[in-house]
């Protein structure tokens, strides 16, 4: 009887030792799932990131390639001038000569000012230039078919209509060129969404993002600008001034932004009397560029210096591409000094609320920026409701900041929004 129940107590124990055993093997390869499945979901937003940086890396690429061509073909222009020269100074016609020599000076004046150094907001001079072509080769044509230019022998006309179609070419190289002059500046809207101007991409993001922009072309200096303010967030501030060098070096129409940016990366570290003659010539070279705002209001937020932050901040909630971040950061700077004063937090509210009704689909983020405005107004229940939104559409990488903003919620803590926030892995050099 007692060796049948030590032998069932026996099996009992070797049962329930299996069990346990299953049971932790199943949990560990649950939790490892979970790992496995949160990494890659954090390289999965990785990935994409780069991907839409790869699309516009690719596009300006063949951007510069139409530049090499129009070069290659006014280079072309040029050297038929230069084999029709000696013909043209043999013929006598003064007036022909004078109109000529006129053009070609101005073709040899647009195929010099051919560089990124002479990119500058100047519609107004590009469309004088465009109407002074024009009519320079309107009277020439005019001039060409004057009875005295027929009667010249076939030779002398075929050099005057050699060289009034090399005119021609030069006319429509300039056109092309004043057209990618005007187009260029705007790749810095394409890239300035991965400067992560609201500081909220992971770890990750922000790496992938920097080695991405460091195989850019040497001279998208667009790309240099959204690299320096992520090397700024990543904490490589050393590096990241000296991209903002090298653009400023260039002399383009980005140097106001160029100045911006030294500014908010000598600021992160504290070299405040550097940053400030930075951002202040950002502002004399161009006060309402809208990145020049943005960064010029972050460095303010960082501060404390609300007006000035707010202000910077309501002009770019006009500037379309940039309206909802605006709203969200013009939300989070309100709801930063609501203690103070409670009309403040309601503004804040309004604005997120408004950032939110953007979207047909509400990110993370804005859920988050308006949990923040909430909790700004001494309703901690509806900020909860609005987080656990946040973290519903969050994903495992962007969880850490609704966790740690939770945390303060549910501690009864104030929030200090740091508007300089780094990557957790950023250091100071």
């Amino acid at each position: 009887m007692r060796k049948n129940l030590l032998a069932s107590l026996i099996c009992i124990r070797f049962r329930l030792f299996l069990i346990v055993t299953m049971l932790g093997f199943i949990l560990g390869i649950v939790f490892r799932s979970d790992a496995a499945a949160q990494d890659s979901d954090s390289s999965h937003e990785a990935e994409l990131l780069v991907r839409k940086i790869q699309q516009v890396q690719s596009e300006y690429k063949e951007f510069l390639e139409k530049r090499a061509r129009i070069q290659k073909n006014f280079q072309a222009v040029e050297q038929t001038l230069t084999q029709t020269e000696a013909e043209f100074t043999r013929i006598g016609n003064e007036e022909i000569r004078q109109q000529m020599s006129a053009m070609q000076s101005m073709v040899q004046s647009e195929a010099v000012s051919m560089s990124l150094s002479t990119i500058v907001s100047r519609n107004q001079s590009l469309s004088y230039n465009r109407l002074l072509a024009d009519r320079m080769m309107l009277d020439l044509n005019t001039t060409l078919r004057s009875q005295e230019i027929q009667q010249l022998d076939a030779a002398a006309r075929a050099v005057l209509q050699r060289r009034f179609r090399a005119f021609q070419e030069a006319s429509m190289l300039q056109e092309n060129w004043a057209e990618w002059t005007l187009i260029w500046p705007q790749f810095m809207d394409r890239y300035w969404p991965f400067s992560d101007p609201e500081r909220h991409f992971s770890e990750d993001e922000v790496s992938a993002a920097i080695e991405q922009l460091q195989a850019s072309e040497p001279e998208d200096h667009a790309a240099k600008i959204a690299l320096a303010l992520l090397m700024e967030r990543a904490g490589r501030i050393n590096e990241g001034v000296e991209l903002t060098e090298q653009i400023l070096a260039a002399h383009t129409s980005l140097q106001p932004i160029a100045w911006a940016t030294n500014a908010i990366l000598l600021h992160s570290v504290e070299k405040d009397r550097e940053a400030q003659n930075a951002l202040q010539l950002a502002l004399k070279a161009n006060r309402s560029q809208p990145y020049v705002r943005w960064i010029h209001a972050r460095i303010a937020a960082d501060q404390q210096r609300w007006a000035v932050a707010e202000k910077e901040v309501k002009q770019l909630v006009s500037v379309k591409p940039l309206e909802l971040g605006a709203r969200r950061f013009q939300s989070l700077i309100l709801a930063a000094h609501a203690e103070k004063l409670d009309i403040e937090g309601k503004k804040a509210v309004k604005e997120a609320q408004l950032a939110l009704d953007l979207l047909p689909q509400p990110t993370w983020y804005s859920y988050l920026v308006l949990a923040i405005a909430q909790y700004s107004t001494k309703i901690p229940t509806e900020a909860l409701k609005s987080l656990e939104r946040a973290e519903r559409t969050a994903s495992p990488s962007q969880l850490d900041m609704c966790q740690r903003i939770r945390l303060l919620m549910e501690e009864g803590k104030e929030i200090e929004w740091d508007f300089l926030e780094r990557t957790s892995s950023a250091v100071q050099p």
